[in-house]
């Protein structure tokens, strides 16, 4: 089965990108230097199903907001631009939590990390109602990406 994704993005002329699975595990982290949209929607795809998009600043940037509409899904950012000090403390707990060493390359890759793993602790409650409901991959994608009511979704 392929794997429900939030994508966590750092943009900018060095993008930054981490997939997370729903259970948090990585499954892919990295970076390069004026990506495009499409090869960011091609990797997604081989990957499994993107849910989210999340960013790490209060208002998506242009290329966040393409991004999330390309794949179809919605984009989980915080209310206030999260500080560095945030970033590196989400990260490193969730660093210590893992069973194998991950290389984090440089800040893009951080901050687009430290975007997913929030995002994923925001949409814990309702992963839980999911599994608890016992939707089908296809019930839970609509769910997750265009925020259908559970009961709806059955």
């Amino acid at each position: 089965m392929r794997n429900l994704l939030i994508l966590g993005v750092d943009p900018g002329n060095i993008v930054g990108y981490a997939f997370l699975n729903l259970k948090g595990e990585l499954v892919l982290l990295g970076s390069r230097r004026h990506m495009k949209i499409s090869e960011l929607v091609l990797i997604a795809s081989k990957l499994g199903y993107v849910v989210k998009v999340a960013c790490d600043v209060s208002k998506p940037p242009e290329f966040v907001k393409k991004l999330a509409r390309s794949l179809g899904v919605s984009i989980t950012h915080p209310e206030a631009d999260m500080t560095i000090k945030e970033k590196t403390k989400i990260v490193d707990n969730w660093l210590k939590k893992q069973e194998e060493f991950i290389k984090i390359h440089n800040k893009h890759e951080k901050d687009a990390l430290a975007s997913a793993i929030k995002a994923l602790k925001l949409l814990k409650p309702l992963i839980r109602k999911i599994e608890e409901a016992c939707l089908t991959r296809k019930s839970a994608l609509l769910v997750l990406q265009k925020q259908i009511p559970i009961a709806k979704a059955k």
